[in-house]
């Protein structure tokens, strides 16, 4: 934060592409990124960054990285079809969890709890 990369709770503004809403050769993704829920939320929710989430973003953002090097245009985020998978331990149990959609109204999901113990 004292660098002015992170907003008030320490995350990194970005825009649609995983550039910062200030400098635009830094890029970030992942868990450092401030992501809005895509609805209001009394409780203060916030959006999963689950590894797999993460490694989606990342990948986006090294390629407008690349992108940005060579000028040639950028890849906006893919929110719209961003899905989840989430694999839990709980215990004796296991969950596994998913969604077809973070960020958009979903389609699919399901979930799954995994008696133990292994």
């Amino acid at each position: 934060r004292a660098a002015g990369l992170g907003n008030e709770r320490g995350f990194v503004v970005v825009d649609d592409f995983f550039k910062h809403a200030k400098y635009p050769n830094v890029f970030a993704a992942g868990v450092a990124v401030a992501v809005a829920p895509p609805a209001p939320c009394e409780a203060g929710c916030s959006v999963p960054k689950t590894g797999y989430i993460s490694e989606v973003m990342a990948h986006t953002a090294a390629k407008n990285i690349a992108a940005s090097i060579e000028g040639k245009l950028l890849t906006p985020k893919p929110e719209a079809d961003l899905d989840a998978k989430c694999i839990l331990d709980a215990g004796n149990m296991g969950i596994i969890m998913y969604t077809d959609r973070v960020y958009a109204p979903k389609r699919r999901r399901w979930e799954t709890l995994l008696p133990g113990p292994w």
